[in-house]
């Protein structure tokens, strides 16, 4: 949308048929003036007061800048007005315009009839719970949402078809939910029910729980890049105060401390639900009474938090993250290395300023360097991490890749044998990349080879 004086907000659409208007009847009659650099204030503009014509156009042009073309076509249509040259040029826009949007709501509403067509056939198919089955009808209601008006996209979300889809989503995601598989049950579940409900805050709320829990699974893992142990190595209590100190002093907004407390809170409990899951093998274990016991002296600590959030300031919110600390050694606690319970409170708490704002920890300052200065040495290729499978997508010419055969659709097996599968693409950069001159081993099967090669 454009945004124009007075609080008016106008289509490109509408903008675009004024500058018609404009060319066909001239700025005799109509003209934009433009107001400051930040705010165009777009109006239209009476030159001859007592000329008829010119009233007739300013009132249609109006109407069409609030993208209101029936009416501006009626104000043209009824002016008794026969021998003005500018209004039949405007009266010929618009009756284009109306062409034109008939037939783009024609096409929208086949392509709409179409995906229709298609989620009754898979009515009739009479799917199972299986995963694919939920996937191919979501898939279908997305794009039939695409094309849908209001109407049809309140009619789609309560057909019953929709309705039973989404239960046995439901119900497949709690399955997955509780062994632990967290990131499945959003990619069946929850990441298409948030897109196809959008209002619903339920299943927005829920998305974002679940891929918190998947992303703290994650950090509780080794992985071929490093244990967690190493992960964690010189995550103290003072790098969260300093950078809270930063923060009170050289952030863009006012910091709210007590929603930070808030999501700093809350990632401490996802972190016990997590390391509860008894489907789950983790160095870190605690049982069900630990769990409870942990959750409800963290709620206690949120309640205060939410009765104190007029005087909510930076020294209060480090006294939270302090009580929880002590918290974990004390008998309701978990007995958890302090390092875990340090850098997840940090990444919720700072979850409630923004997207960017982070930080990086010892371990992952080598990396940072890298990734802000682009130094460092690698292979010369591009890739892709497609269902597990590290896809070569493209080979740099002249580099070591490009030099030892390596190419485009070649799926990298193993990096200096280690498999992988389950690598994220951030653990396969880092295996392969190194000082130059070195050598690393991939292993890569081709589509027209039987045998992998090195």
């Amino acid at each position: 949308m454009l945004y124009f004086g007075e609080g008016k907000h106008y289509s490109f659409t509408a903008v675009r048929i004024m500058v018609a208007v404009f060319s066909a009847v001239g700025y005799s009659h109509a003209k934009a003036v433009t107001g400051s650099p930040l705010c165009y204030r777009t109006k239209t503009e009476v030159v001859d007061k007592t000329s008829e014509a010119a009233l007739v156009i300013n009132s249609a042009c109006d109407k069409i800048l609030r993208g209101d073309f029936a009416t501006a076509q009626k104000i043209v249509c009824k002016s008794g007005i026969s021998n003005s040259k500018s209004i039949s040029q405007l009266r010929r826009i618009i009756d284009e315009y109306m062409v034109i949007q008939a037939q783009r709501k024609a096409s929208r509403n086949n392509a709409y009839q179409t995906h229709i067509e298609k989620l009754e056939k898979l009515d009739q198919r009479n799917l199972s719970e299986n995963i694919n089955d939920i996937s191919e009808v979501f898939g279908v209601v997305l794009k039939a949402l695409e094309y849908a008006d209001k109407e049809q996209k309140q009619a789609l979300r309560k057909d019953s078809f929709v309705l039973q889809t989404v239960q046995k989503a439901k119900v497949k995601a709690a399955e997955f939910e509780s062994k632990g598989r967290w990131l499945d049950a959003y990619a069946v579940c929850y990441s298409r029910l948030k897109q196809i409900y959008k209002d619903n805050e339920a299943y927005s709320d829920h998305s974002e729980r679940l891929l918190e829990m998947a992303d703290i699974a994650t950090f509780l893992e080794d992985n071929p890049c490093e244990t967690v142990e190493q992960r964690c190595a010189g995550i103290k209590k003072q790098a969260l105060i300093n950078a809270v100190d930063v923060l009170d002093s050289g952030y863009v907004n006012i910091v709210d401390y007590r929603q930070m407390a808030v999501k700093g809170i809350g990632r401490c409990e996802l972190l016990a639900e997590v390391i509860s899951n008894s489907d789950l093998n983790r160095k870190y274990g605690i049982t069900n009474v630990q769990f409870v016991a942990w959750s409800e002296a963290l709620a206690t600590i949120a309640n205060k938090v939410n009765l104190s959030a007029a005087d909510m300031n930076k020294d209060k919110f480090i006294d939270v993250f302090e009580e929880i600390l002590v918290l974990n050694e004390s008998p309701a606690g978990l007995g958890l290395p302090d390092t875990l319970l340090i850098a997840q409170f940090a990444k919720g708490a700072l979850s409630a300023l923004d997207p960017y704002t982070v930080i990086y920890w010892p371990s992952q300052v080598q990396d940072f360097k890298k990734a802000v200065t682009n130094q460092f040495s690698g292979i010369g290729i591009k890739f892709s991490k497609e269902q597990g499978l590290t896809k070569v997508v493209s080979v740099l010419p002249d580099t070591p890749a490009y030099n030892s055969g390596l190419e485009g659709g070649d799926v990298i097996t193993a990096v200096d044998g280690v498999e992988t599968r389950n690598m994220s693409s951030d653990c396969v950069v880092k295996k392969i990349v190194g000082p130059e001159g070195t050598k690393v081993i991939l292993t890569v099967n081709r589509f027209d080879e039987d045998k992998p090669c090195d």
